[in-house]
């Protein structure tokens, strides 16, 4: 929802649907990707979770899977863990997390740390 609200605040959405007829979706992503500045210091994903985030609000983030090939979890977590400082985070993640890095789609292999835990299925 934060992408395609940043994609319509610049005018860009319509644009979309013609480059992906007319390119796929491979570039499609990677046009967005650079649109938004995913993992840059102007990451405007990053800039509107702050803007809106109240302090000590629960943080509650889902559709990782729907952004797969734009975004990627562990990159928002990376980012929001430098913008975000006390606000408790809950990711909805399609996939497994084994303590140490996430699997997305439980196939997708990574090889980031996390400083996280599964909140569902936890003893």
């Amino acid at each position: 929802d934060i992408i395609i609200e940043i994609l319509k605040e610049k005018g860009f959405l319509e644009k979309c649907f013609d480059y992906e007829k007319k390119k796929g979706a491979k570039y499609l992503n990677t046009i967005i990707s650079k649109t938004i500045g995913i993992g840059s210091g102007n990451d405007l994903i990053m800039k509107k979770i702050k803007s809106e985030v109240e302090p000590n609000q629960i943080i509650i983030i889902t559709g990782i899977g729907k952004c797969y090939g734009i975004v990627r979890g562990h990159t928002i977590l990376n980012n929001l863990h430098s913008v975000i400082t006390n606000n408790p985070l809950i990711m909805f993640y399609p996939g497994s997390y084994n303590g140490q890095s996430f699997k997305l789609f439980n196939k997708l292999e990574n090889d980031n740390y996390y400083r996280a835990f599964q909140f569902v299925g936890r003893k």
